[in-house]
C-alpha cells in the first residue's frame, strides 16, 4: 500500500508517528506518582462547598487583607517605550476630549 501513497503523504505520516511516540515518551517522564495518587483520591463530595460564601468572605477578608476590587500585576513589569508609543497613538483618539485634544493623559508623556 505504500507504493500507492503521496511522498508528501508518506513523510506527513511518519513524522506524525514520531511525534506520537516522543509524546508518550515524554509523558512517562513526566508522570508524578504523588500527583495521580491524589487525583485518584478526588471525590464528588469534594467539588461541594462546606460554608457559604459570605462566611468564606469574612474570613479571607480577615486572613488575606484581599482588596475591594481585583488587582493586576501588570503595572510592576516595566514597560518598553515603544509599546508606550503604539499604545498612545492607538489610545489618543479615543481618550482626547474638548479641553485635551492633542493628548489623552500626561501620565504618558515621561
Amino acid at each position: 500500500m505504500v507504493g500507492l501513497q503521496d511522498d508528501g503523504v508518506v513523510e506527513a505520516m511518519e513524522a506524525n508517528r514520531k511525534a506520537i511516540v516522543m509524546r508518550r515518551e515524554s509523558e512517562k517522564r513526566n508522570e508524578n506518582y504523588q500527583v495521580g495518587q491524589r487525583v485518584r483520591e478526588i471525590v464528588p463530595e469534594m467539588m461541594n462547598r462546606k460554608s457559604r460564601f459570605s462566611h468564606r468572605k469574612e474570613i479571607q477578608n480577615v486572613n488575606l487583607g484581599l482588596s475591594k476590587f481585583p488587582t493586576t500585576t501588570l503595572g510592576s513589569y516595566p514597560v518598553r517605550r515603544s509599546f508606550v508609543y503604539t499604545f498612545m497613538k492607538i489610545l489618543t483618539p479615543f481618550v482626547a476630549n474638548e479641553r485635551n485634544p492633542k493628548s489623552a493623559c500626561s501620565c504618558w508623556k515621561r
